[in-house]
């Protein structure tokens, strides 16, 4: 079963969005707002006959941040599908923002996109197998996860690259600043670490999105 990042069905209420909005103001006074998440405010598909259409993220995670359309926002965000990899590798500039007509014109876009072997390291034996299940307390008290050399080896050439890989791309995103860090998702549970030992000034909100 694959998981996405997050585990909230419902939609934001209307006071919730607001009261993140005002808190996200505070914080972001006099910093560059960054935002970083497995899944981002973007991805992207193939029509039939395809050419790259991109989607605007309708998830709760997402809908937090509507009330922010009009404050800059960086996201950076995971390459996850072959559409996205291929956006990221034909669609962004020369400072790597993906660009688009879907989001509001304040926001950019920057995807980290990694070899497929690497991703599968991070997700499909770290991440979806083992993390998801740890966080949700799925695991029978007669049965633990069974943590060998392919677990690892995944943690140091998947879920370790992966993270540093995002947080690199943070870094550069920051462009000198002091930045706001928004933290989402516990495939990334490393990049506030991170990214203090690169920017110590720097302001981080960590949420692991599970319940």
């Amino acid at each position: 079963m694959a998981h996405k990042s997050g585990d909230f069905s419902n939609s934001v209420s209307n006071s919730e969005a607001s009261n993140f909005a005002a808190m996200m103001k505070k914080l972001i006074s006099g910093r560059k707002l960054i935002v970083e998440s497995n899944r981002g405010a973007l991805n992207f598909s193939e029509d039939s006959s395809g050419k790259l259409v991109a989607r605007r993220d309708t998830s709760r995670s997402s809908e937090l941040f509507e009330p922010l359309s009009d404050e800059p926002i960086s996201w950076i965000t995971g390459a996850v599908s072959a559409a996205d990899r291929n956006a990221a590798d034909t669609q962004a500039d020369d400072l790597g923002i993906i660009r688009n007509d879907v989001l509001p014109d304040d926001w950019n876009v920057r995807f980290v996109s990694l070899p497929r072997r690497v991703h599968h390291k991070f997700y499909n034996v770290i991440c979806n197998p083992l993390l998801w299940f740890l966080l949700h307390r799925s695991w029978s008290p007669t049965f633990t996860p069974n943590i060998g050399k392919q677990e690892h080896d995944a943690w140091e050439r998947g879920y370790r690259v992966v993270n540093q890989s995002f947080a690199d791309r943070i870094s550069d995103s920051a462009d000198g600043s002091q930045i706001a860090l928004i933290c989402r998702d516990y495939q990334l549970m490393l990049v506030p670490g991170m990214v203090r030992k690169r920017h110590p000034d720097s302001l981080i909100h960590f949420s692991f999105e599970t319940p």
